[in-house]
């Protein structure tokens, strides 16, 4: 084994920047055709060192496409500060209100996107809607198909991140979510998923322009 120790980033922010320092010292150990890299982030602008070092920044955008049951289309995903805006957009789309959740798993083998698992749901909070407490990080509320089976509709949701999410699956149920409000008999399953029936349609969320 071979130990090599580089400074591979050393650089002077520029003077509106009260010249402060962005260092990253790695130690790199080389062994056959592989290299372990031992990073010591003194910055703030984490992103900039390791884009330096020629690793690449997590992508800002993620994508679910569909095509299940008729239903085609795709939601895309895009990560801003402590927000996700979600473009939806989908046909072949019974007409109504239909809820639509992030499940805990990527897997949409099988029949009815069992394997899915549950609403992506880490706190093991009650079920609720796209806003408001309580919820699912998973609760993405109703979204709404025209006479011709058209889904297009915007979602915004606090709190979560792209890292979160990527590698689940998104899943378009057959019926309206109560979001977390359902009465009487129907006030316990309303609680876990919002009544929301079975799954219409699923996909899994994966980065996209990688």
């Amino acid at each position: 084994m071979i130990a090599a120790s580089h400074r591979v980033y050393k650089k002077r922010q520029k003077k509106n920047s009260h010249n402060r320092k962005d260092l990253c010292d790695a130690t790199a150990l080389l062994h056959s055709d592989i290299i372990f890299i031992r990073l010591d982030l003194r910055s703030k602008n984490i992103k900039n060192c390791i884009t330096e070092m020629g690793q690449a920044p997590l992508p800002k955008t993620a994508v679910a496409v569909f095509s299940m049951n008729d239903v085609t289309g795709k939601a895309v995903f895009v990560d801003e500060e402590n927000t996700v805006k979600i473009y939806v957009r989908l046909t072949g789309v019974p007409p109504g209100e239909h809820g639509l959740h992030v499940h805990q798993c990527g897997d949409i083998s099988g029949e009815g996107c069992k394997l899915a698992g549950s609403h992506y749901n880490p706190g093991n909070k009650a079920h609720g809607g796209a806003h408001g407490s309580p919820r699912h990080p998973g609760d993405l509320g109703n979204v709404v198909a025209d006479k011709f089976g058209i889904v297009r509709v915007d979602v915004t949701v606090r709190y979560v991140s792209l890292r979160d999410i990527v590698g689940r699956s998104l899943v378009l149920h057959v019926g309206r979510d109560d979001l977390g409000l359902g009465k009487g008999e129907a006030k316990s399953e309303s609680l876990k998923t919002g009544n929301s029936g079975g799954r219409l349609a699923c996909a899994v969320i994966g980065w996209s322009k990688c």
